[in-house]
């Protein structure tokens, strides 16, 4: 995993996409889904986020996968990404390691003590399975837990925007 140095000092948001930039009933409406997997009010809730908080992006999303820092080695899914992150006036920072589907909490720790989290001022992970964080009781205390009926939501947000902006 490339390391981008420019987070001396940052906030970091830890992002899924799946119950978090889409809702239920958006995946189970394949001609929205099947256009675009993000619905496009859950981007303006995430760019809210980055706004006020000048936070960056780290993907903890199955997603992540498919992007990657050198463009050269992205396929169509993680130009995607690319894409609409751009269209939102956001953009994608790093992405934590795949160790296990199940164990994303280890991800993001991993993620932090790779890049020299004394440097990192605060952090939230915004996700939709709490299971995925029962293993690391600090990580799972910055954990904002979405309803994945309906993905990220106004509460969620400002819960985002305290949390990163704590003091």
């Amino acid at each position: 995993m490339k390391r981008n140095d420019s987070y001396l000092e940052t906030k970091i948001l830890f992002l899924d996409f799946d119950g978090v930039l889409n809702s239920k009933a958006w995946i189970k409406t394949p001609d929205k889904y099947l256009k675009s997997p993000i619905e496009p009010c859950k981007m303006n809730l995430l760019k809210r986020i980055i706004s006020e908080t000048n936070a960056k992006i780290v993907l903890t999303t199955s997603w992540r996968e498919f992007w990657q820092f050198d463009k050269k080695h992205t396929n169509k899914t993680g130009e995607y990404i690319d894409k609409i992150f751009e269209r939102y006036g956001l953009s994608v920072f790093s992405k934590t390691p795949d160790i296990s589907f199940f164990e994303r909490d280890k991800e993001v720790d991993f993620w932090l003590k790779d890049h020299y989290s004394q440097n990192v001022k605060s952090f939230c992970v915004l996700d939709d399975v709490e299971e995925l964080f029962q293993n690391n009781l600090v990580i799972k205390k910055h954990l904002i837990l979405t309803n994945p009926n309906e993905g990220i939501s106004e509460n969620d947000v400002s819960k985002a925007i305290k949390m990163l902006n704590k003091q």
